[in-house]
């Protein structure tokens, strides 16, 4: 859907990307999975950059999948 998306937008100034963090360790996902071991997990403070690449005003991607 992303790269659809991207592609009808690619003659204007937005661009359409997706962040996939993997798994991460948030009070959501404790919820979900109630026995997981949590110390195994990423921290949200750990995954941030592919966020803030995504948001930067140059950012050259366009329809692409960003991981961490």
């Amino acid at each position: 859907m992303v790269r659809i998306y991207a592609g009808e937008v690619a003659k204007t100034n937005l661009k359409v990307n997706l962040v996939d963090p993997g798994i991460v360790r948030t009070n959501l996902r404790a919820h979900g999975f109630p026995g997981e071991d949590r110390a195994r997990l990423k921290a949200p403070e750990e995954v941030t950059e592919p966020f803030l690449r995504a948001a930067a005003a140059d950012c050259p991607h366009n329809g692409e999948i960003l991981q961490s």
